[in-house]
């Protein structure tokens, strides 16, 4: 029996480094797991960070893309516009264009009425002296 208890310790002692081994390698795993745990939490982290950019840029993206639109409408508009004060000043130009004509017609008229009567106060002092 006691060459049993040396053989026995012997055995044990060889389970007993196994075991150091095994759970050194169990530690170490244990710490990269740690490690896999916290990067996972801080990518967790960084992504709703990045979710709530991504919204915030798409509120802006959908602000740009309202104003863009709302200055194509009011583009539209004065485009629209300046064609109609184009009309108009064509318009009035023909009308300015036509008034000066009647004008110049009048002042031509009054102006040979004038020498007209003129003409004929002289002529009438003419013959009558």
């Amino acid at each position: 029996m006691t060459m049993e208890i040396p053989e026995r310790l012997a055995q044990l002692e060889i389970i007993v480094k196994n075991h150091d081994k095994r759970i050194s390698k169990q530690e170490e795993n244990t710490e990269i797991l740690n490690k896999l745990s916290q990067l996972s939490e801080m990518q967790i982290e960084l992504n709703k960070d990045m979710k709530v950019q991504m919204e915030k840029s798409n509120e802006i993206m959908y602000s740009t893309r309202t104003d863009v639109v709302e200055i194509k409408k009011d583009m539209t508009y004065l485009k629209d516009e300046v064609g109609q004060l184009d009309e108009r000043t064509t318009d009035l130009e023909d009308d300015s264009e036509d008034d000066l004509k009647s004008w110049k017609k009048t002042i031509v008229t009054i102006a040979t009425s004038v020498i007209s009567g003129i003409v004929l106060a002289l002529f009438g002092v003419w013959i009558g002296k």
